[in-house]
């Protein structure tokens, strides 16, 4: 369903975030990311209906990753990390002091420019094995997840770390869920269930290696 131009300026309503929200769950990331080049607003916007429901949840993505990251810092690790599908890049903005965090998405939000690289999701703009850690919180929206995980396989190191947080209602089940991605050459570390959310934690350990059935489903909000 094609979401109306918009101003700047113009207020969002639930129903302007429902419709881009499913535009990205139902569109291939390509199409999405040509959507927002030609309306670059419609990225801030977006986001903004996201941090209002974000705040609602009783589990926050990013207090998830945080916990995490936190770890890294205390053991004084220097991984080269990449935040795909950063959004406004809050990751890189509360811990890039600290680490070495690259931000990716297909929007951004005006200041921005010189923090988050604008990128296809299925092509990184970067050379094969350059990260030791991956992030994709909430971030593997398009309908051609396969190209996003193959492409995860690309560019991260062998033995490096994939971490996955997603909404629970998106999985038949997290162990199905798991040994799906196993088959991009990932091996399962840990999984821990939030009840709303879970977030998974993958070593490469090879290449992709077999057939992948079903990954993710939508996150499409109901209409009232």
């Amino acid at each position: 369903m094609p979401v109306q131009r918009m101003s700047k300026k113009q207020s969002l309503t639930p129903s302007i975030f429902r419709m881009i929200n499913e535009e990205l769950y139902t569109n291939p990331s390509q199409q999405s990311a040509s959507r927002f080049k030609k309306e670059p607003e419609l990225f801030e916007v977006y986001h903004q209906g996201y941090a209002e429901q974000v705040q609602q949840w009783p589990v926050k993505p990013f207090d998830i990753i945080s916990k995490y990251l936190k770890q890294l810092i205390s053991k004084k690790a220097t991984p080269v990390i990449a935040d795909v599908g950063c959004g406004q890049a809050k990751i890189a903005k509360t811990f890039g002091k600290q680490l070495n965090i690259q931000s990716f998405d297909i929007g951004r939000t005006p200041g921005d420019e010189d923090l988050v690289t604008l990128a296809n999701m299925t092509q990184i703009p970067v050379q094969a094995a350059t990260f030791d850690i991956l992030i994709y919180s909430l971030s593997i929206m398009g309908s051609d997840q396969k190209s996003i995980f193959t492409e995860a396989t690309r560019i991260l190191k062998m033995n490096g770390q994939l971490w996955v947080v997603e909404i629970s209602s998106r999985v038949k089940s997290t162990d199905e869920f798991n040994q799906q991605v196993e088959q991009f050459g990932f091996k399962l570390k840990e999984t821990k269930d939030y009840g709303f959310i879970f977030v998974s934690v993958f070593e490469k350990v090879g290449e992709k290696k077999g057939k992948v059935t079903e990954l993710l489903g939508p996150c499409i909000y109901k209409r009232r």
